[in-house]
């Protein structure tokens, strides 16, 4: 991971005929294998962490290139008998794209430049792991539409902006999104920052589905560095039983483009929240800390109690009879 006495890679390369074995035998937790580089890491192999056959939970894989990494190999971290393990993937930036990327066993240039690459990884590779982190020093995009059907957690981390322009779902397992991360993302600074607002930006028309899985967004302090500004949070439709939560920095305003449908809802810290569509919440909704709420749909229906105890000011834009609430406001 780039730490101790030894000299790092600058470049590191992983052949498509590589397998690196971590595996329990019949009791016991997968092991740990980490493949790193202080530029760029290229990775076509094959990791194996698994955990016993009768006993133990999956390892810990993480393929990372400091500067640039191309995934397009395979990292399993299951267990016949308990619970997954989590592969973690830490560049400094991260683009899910469809196709058209690197492919495993490709001629390719082992030690060239990682910069003039077009790819960081394909959603088919990234489907085909467990709980996956994906951890960037400046940048997370999603340009490929994500379906992670097992089941897969997925762990969004990015020290400036998450950009999330396809779909994104899971088999009722949870998602996560933090961007100004820097303090949670290893030895960022703000040369792997960069300047600029971090923003969480879910395309218009785009949905993120987790079935009874929660999710969260956050955007963080960015705490060790001076480049820490936030910008707004702007979100698009969820399709959850579960709860969501969205936990911003008390000038980062959030905007709710679509209908909203969940369990809990929790807004935390957030300047403003409005919401374009209806709101239809079956547990609490509470806005601790924060500023306008603005609903702006016409048919709001809270079925639980609502506390607007820390909210300054409630609007409603449309029609007369805009909310429904059945339980009690506060």
């Amino acid at each position: 991971q780039g730490n101790g006495v030894e000299q790092n890679a600058f470049r590191t390369f992983v052949g498509s005929n590589v397998s690196i074995t971590a595996d329990a035998v019949s009791q016991g937790d997968g092991g740990r294998v980490i493949v790193w580089a202080d530029d760029t890491t290229r990775y076509y192999g094959n990791i194996s962490a698994r955990g016993g056959s009768l006993a133990g939970d999956g390892g810990f894989a993480e393929v990372s290139g400091k500067l640039f990494l191309s995934f397009a190999g395979t990292a399993d971290v299951g267990a016949d008998a308990g619970a997954s393990g989590m592969v973690l993937l830490d560049p400094k930036d991260i683009q899910v794209i469809a196709s058209g990327g690197a492919t495993a066993g490709a001629a390719v240039d082992q030690f060239g430049d990682g910069a003039t690459a077009d790819a960081t990884v394909t959603a088919a590779v990234l489907e085909a792991l467990a709980n996956v982190t994906l951890q960037a020093s400046r940048d997370v995009i999603f340009d490929e539409e994500l379906d992670l059907t097992g089941t897969s957690t997925l762990t969004v981390l990015a020290g400036r902006s998450i950009l999330i322009n396809e779909s994104i779902s899971t088999n009722d397992a949870t998602m996560s999104f933090t961007a100004n991360a820097q303090s949670t993302v290893g030895g960022g600074t703000d040369a792997d920052r960069e300047a600029g607002d971090a923003l969480i930006t879910v395309a218009a028309g785009k949905t993120l589905d987790s079935g009874t899985g929660t999710i969260t967004f956050i955007m963080d302090t960015g705490a060790g560095n001076t480049e820490v500004a936030s910008g707004a949070a702007t979100l698009e439709t969820f399709a959850t039983t579960g709860d969501i939560t969205v936990n911003g920095l008390a000038a980062t305003a959030v905007q709710f483009n679509q209908a909203v449908s969940a369990n809990d809802l929790t807004l935390t810290r957030a300047a403003s929240n409005t919401f374009a569509g209806n709101v239809t919440v079956n547990d609490l909704i509470t806005t601790a800390n924060s500023g306008t709420v603005t609903l702006n749909g016409a048919a709001n229906t809270f079925v639980a109690a609502v506390d607007f105890l820390n909210t300054a000011t409630v609007l409603g834009n449309g029609a007369a009879d805009i909310s429904t609430f059945n339980g009690g406001v506060a």
